[in-house]
C-alpha cells in the first residue's frame, strides 16, 4: 500500500474468494438482468460524463486475464454497503470466462473529469520493495520501522518523532518492528507503504501500512535538488544511497525530516505468492491502481489510457496514497522487487480515466 507515492524516480526516494451474491451452490447459476434504471454515481469531488463503452480506446482488448482479480474485487465489495449496486455484475462475472459480457451488460462508462471539467490526469507507478533487515538492532541495522505510536505521538511531524540529534520520541520507543541497514531504504518503505524484509537467517517477512501521523507529504528529494546535491534527471536510488553514505546520520535525518509525513507499520501475513494488501484489503495485482478516494471509490473498475502502458486497459481501484490526489490520478502497482522498482520510478505520464460503474 503506497501512502506517499511519488511521480518520478527521484521522488521515489523519499482471490478467488467466493462471491456471495447472485448464486447458490445448490442451484443453477443464473445472471441477474441488467438494471433498468441507472445506479446513482458515487458522490465525489469530480465530474462524470457518460460515454459509450464501445468508444473507449482499445476496448476490443482481451480481458480474460483480469477475471481472477475482478472476482477477488467482487468478494471485497460483498463486504461493503456497495454490494447491492454491484451484485448483478459480480453474479454475471462468475458465469463467463470473459469479463467483457458482464461489463457490457451491467456497467456504464463515465469519463472522469476534474471539478473544472478537465479530462486529463496523471499516471505514476509504485512497487513493493525487498530489503535486508533484522528484528534486532545491531551492526549496520540501525534504521527502524515503527508500529503505531502512543497517543501523544499520533500527530507529531517526522522531525519531532525522529529528530536529527539521534533521539527518538517517547511515543515510538519500544514500538520498533524491524531495523534496516540503509536510511534511504528505510525511507523508501515509507514512500511505498509496504515492504518485504529479508532477515539474516534468510526468511522473509512483510510489513504493511498501519497508519500515518496525519501530516502532509512533502518530497524530501526536492530539498536535495534545491541544495544542488542532484539534478532532477541525475537522481537514482543508488545515487541517493551513495550520497547518504557520505553524510552523518544527523545530516541524513535532517534531509528526511523535511517530509513531515510519517508512516507506521504492522506485520502483514498475506501469503508470499500474493501481492501486498492494498487499502481495500485485497492483495494487489498488476491490475491494481491507487487512487484518490475523494474522486474514485475503492473497488471501482477503471479504464485507463496512458503512455505508461502499451495500450488502454482495465484497472481496479484498490489502494490509496497520500501523494495521489485529484481526478483521473492513478498510481499503478508494478509488482515486487528491484526490477519493478526501476520500472515504476520511470513512470510519470498523462492519463485519461473512465469509471465503469453499475447501471
Amino acid at each position: 500500500m503506497a501512502y506517499c507515492k511519488s511521480p518520478t524516480s527521484l521522488t521515489v526516494l523519499f482471490l478467488c474468494a467466493s462471491v456471495l451474491i447472485g448464486c447458490s451452490s445448490s442451484t443453477k447459476k443464473t445472471a441477474l438482468p441488467a438494471s433498468k434504471t441507472q445506479t446513482a454515481l458515487p458522490p465525489t469531488a469530480g465530474q462524470w460524463q457518460a460515454v459509450d463503452l464501445n468508444t473507449l480506446p482499445n476496448w476490443g482488448a482481451d480481458l480474460s486475464a483480469a477475471r481472477p482479480a475482478l472476482l477477488s474485487n467482487c468478494a471485497a465489495l460483498a463486504k461493503k454497503p456497495a454490494l447491492q449496486a454491484w451484485q448483478a455484475f459480480c453474479a454475471a462475472l462468475q458465469l463467463s470466462d470473459d469479463p467483457r459480457s458482464a461489463i457490457q451488460t451491467h456497467l456504464q462508462a463515465h469519463a472522469q473529469l476534474s471539478p473544472d471539467g478537465k479530462a486529463q490526469g496523471m499516471a505514476t507507478a509504485y512497487y513493493e520493495p525487498v530489503f535486508a533487515a533484522s528484528l534486532q538492532p545491531g551492526g549496520a541495522y540501525q534504521w527502524p520501522l515503527y508500529g503505531l505510536p502512543a497517543a501523544n505521538g499520533a500527530t507529531l511531524a517526522r522531525k519531532e518523532l525522529t529528530p536529527e540529534n539521534g533521539g527518538t520520541h517517547a511515543a515510538l520507543q519500544g514500538r520498533e518492528l524491524a531495523w534496516l541497514a540503509d536510511p534511504i531504504e528505510a525511507y523508501l518503505v515509507h514512500v511505498q507503504g509496504s515492504t518485504r524484509l529479508k532477515l539474516p537467517d534468510g526468511s522473509i517477512i512483510r510489513m504493511a501500512y498501519a497508519g500515518n501521523n496525519g501530516q502532509p507529504f512533502a518530497s524530501a528529494a526536492n530539498v536535495l535538488i534545491q541544495q544542488g546535491v542532484f539534478k532532477a534527471n541525475e537522481a537514482s536510488n543508488d545515487r541517493l544511497r551513495a550520497w547518504a553514505r557520505t553524510q552523518t546520520p544527523a545530516q541524513v535525518q535532517a534531509a528526511l525530516n523535511t517530509n513531515p509525513r510519517f508512516i507506521f507499520f504492522k506485520r502483514d501475513t498475506t501469503p508470499p505468492e500474493l501481492g501486498p494488501a492494498g487499502a481495500q484489503g485485497v492483495p494487489l495485482t498488476l491490475h491494481s491502481v491507487a487512487v484518490d478516494p475523494a474522486y474514485t471509490p475503492l473497488g471501482s473498475l477503471l479504464w485507463l489510457d496512458t503512455p505508461a502502458q502499451p495500450a488502454a486497459t482495465l484497472k481496479l481501484a484498490q489502494d490509496t496514497g497520500s501523494a495521489i490526489k485529484g481526478a483521473a490520478r492513478v498510481d499503478m502497482y508494478f509488482g515486487t522487487g528491484e526490477a519493478a522498482g526501476d520500472a515504476a520510478g520511470k513512470i510519470k505520464h498523462p492519463a485519461k480515466v473512465w469509471l465503469l460503474w453499475p447501471k
